[in-house]
């Protein structure tokens, strides 16, 4: 190799270094774009402070079905709230957590989880989750004309409920939702076991 070369190559490694570094520094500002949008702990935790859960008593199988309607679609609401809660529709691991604990207060550990599993995908290179998306909606969170609701309780001690709402447009098409659940009686009052909604 000549003498020549030399300042020539060493000159070409030098550019290529920091081109490297350029490139590493973008990635990093992009992860940390990132990083400030995720919600963490202490804001999830007072944003979800500030929701309600709809009281969950045995008894409400007993009553009307227009209470039971109205009941079930609080539930929905409150469901929707905790899990659009994050604003930015992506959250910590930590703040996952506690939104999961929230959800457990009407929800079995299973179907809590199988909840966020519907709204939210975990992001492996940043240790977040992702909303699908902020505007997720449930069947239930429409106003339906008509409703029927089927009830019972098996021999397990378990209610389930069906929920059937139809809509009748000015060119007589039809629109419909089914909603299902189960609920587990728990120390007075009712643990959520399923809650699915279609339409």
């Amino acid at each position: 190799m000549s003498m020549k070369k030399l300042p020539v190559l060493a000159l070409t490694a030098i550019l290529l270094a920091a081109a490297g570094c350029q490139s590493q520094g973008a990635g990093n500002g992009s992860d940390q774009v990132k990083m400030q949008r995720t919600v963490g702990r202490d804001q999830l935790l007072q944003t979800m402070d500030q929701i309600t859960a709809p009281s969950m008593p045995v008894n409400i199988m007993e009553q009307s079905d227009e209470q039971i309607v109205a009941w079930v679609k609080q539930i929905d609401e409150w469901t929707h709230r905790v899990l659009s809660s994050p604003v930015t529709g992506e959250v910590d691991r930590y703040g996952m957590e506690e939104m999961r604990k929230r959800l457990g207060q009407l929800y079995s550990p299973e179907m809590a989880d199988r909840q966020i599993a519907y709204f939210y995908r975990r992001n492996e290179q940043l240790g977040t989750y992702q909303a699908y998306s902020t505007k997720a909606m449930l069947g239930l969170r429409s106003e339906w004309g008509e409703y029927e609701v089927k009830k019972s309780r098996g021999e397990d001690g378990v209610y389930r409920l069906t929920v059937r709402g139809t809509n009748v447009q000015q060119d007589a098409a039809k629109s419909t939702m089914l909603h299902e659940s189960a609920y587990r009686p728990e120390d007075g009052r009712l643990r959520i076991i399923e809650f699915k909604t279609s339409s």
